[in-house]
């Protein structure tokens, strides 16, 4: 089950989704990337989080909509969002502003590094959180249930249970996964010299004392 820690990324607004089931059959072990299929722009993310929350909500929700401006939690990690069957009891999902049609070039713009900026700090910080390795799962990791980082695209094509394609082809993903690798590395780094106490040379004000 997801832990009692919080996270850590800032800028974390919360508009909880109509749609979702309270708590997990599984534990967490897949993060799957999606895109919105809207414009990516400031703004974008709190107006799919809020559609997600409205009345006229289809049966659908994701656990976090990323946008260049912000990041918006829509269903608790420790429940059961419903973006990509049949991986939801074990898998997180976040929605990217954009499409899967995206170009590279679109996905080279301003805003859309400014979203990947949010995202790889998110997902780093849910692989730390939950044990998660920084790797790709294909669709033969997905049918052996290895733990990951996958795509809607590749939940689709491992179980058809629909057809979705995103976040798209030209999705960075080779570099989006390199750098979620890097920024886990320097949070597992950071949490390892906050938990390890001061050093022998080191009080524990921070002050530095001669060794005798």
């Amino acid at each position: 089950m997801a832990d009692d820690t919080s996270p850590t990324i800032p800028m974390i607004l919360t508009i909880l989704a109509r749609h979702f089931a309270k708590g997990r059959a599984e534990n967490v072990r897949l993060l799957v990337l999606h895109t919105t299929e809207n414009p990516c722009a400031n703004r974008v993310a709190r107006s799919v989080a809020t559609w997600f929350a409205g009345a006229s909500a289809p049966e659908a929700s994701a656990h976090y909509v990323v946008g260049p401006d912000e990041v918006v939690l829509c269903v608790p990690e420790e429940d059961t969002a419903w973006h990509a069957p049949p991986a939801n009891p074990y898998s997180i999902g976040i929605e990217h502003t954009g499409r899967a049609a995206f170009t590279e070039a679109d996905w080279a713009t301003p805003e859309a590094k400014a979203m990947i900026d949010r995202s790889v700090a998110l997902v780093a910080d849910l692989c730390v959180r939950h044990g998660i390795p920084a790797k790709l799962v294909d669709v033969v990791g997905l049918a052996r249930g290895d733990a990951g980082i996958t795509t809607h695209a590749l939940v689709s094509s491992a179980f058809h249970k629909s057809t979705h394609t995103d976040p798209g082809k030209h999705f960075p993903i080779e570099d989006y996964l390199a750098r979620v690798a890097l920024a886990v590395d320097a949070l597992t780094d950071r949490f390892t010299k906050s938990s390890s106490g001061p050093s022998t040379e080191e009080d524990a004000t921070g002050a530095v004392t001669e060794p005798s």
